[in-house]
């Protein structure tokens, strides 16, 4: 799975963060949020689309609880900067709820595997072979979520704007 990330996403339990880090580590907590703290979104939306290039395809990636709000206006802002050669479409969804990376985590439970995510491809929507898929989601932590929802479109990269997970494959 190849995974484009606008920043790079440091724990606090590492080493101190420098400015740009907890930065960093702020905007990326704003994006779970639905309230929409449009500076963080309108930021890191701009970073994440330098890294692309239209035509393109950007599926939100839906949140723990199935929720398409966050990410879906992380899409849309992502699509407005790259022009009308970049779409967005709502492919996915999940079919159950799942316990949120960030609680895992606390609890000190391992990642969930992608095929226990339950993230299924929406009945109709079809995607053109030669267009770039990305799916759109505020950090990657393991690379799980984003390898089940390459799983339920057969394409696609990851496009996030913070990177927690170190060891990228292709």
């Amino acid at each position: 799975m190849i995974i484009i990330a606008a920043r790079r996403y440091v724990s606090p339990r590492e080493r101190a963060l420098t400015p740009e880090e907890a930065e960093t580590r702020k905007i990326a907590y704003t994006l779970k949020e639905r309230a929409f703290g449009e500076e963080s979104f309108t930021k890191a939306a701009g970073e994440m689309a330098a890294l692309i290039d239209p035509p393109c395809v950007l599926v939100p990636v839906p949140a723990s609880d199935g929720n398409l709000e966050a990410n879906g206006r992380l899409a849309l802002l992502i699509a407005e900067q790259l022009g009308p050669r970049a779409k967005v479409r709502n492919a996915l969804y999940r079919i159950h709820q799942i316990v949120s990376q960030c609680t895992r985590h606390r609890n000190k439970l391992g990642p969930l595997p992608a095929e226990a995510h339950g993230i299924r491809r929406r009945k109709g929507i079809m995607f053109n072979v030669n267009i770039p898929v990305y799916f759109v989601d505020n950090v990657v932590t393991s690379g799980n979520t984003l390898e089940a929802c390459r799983l339920a479109i057969s394409i696609g990269r990851g496009l996030v704007f913070a990177d927690a997970y170190r060891s990228h494959q292709a």
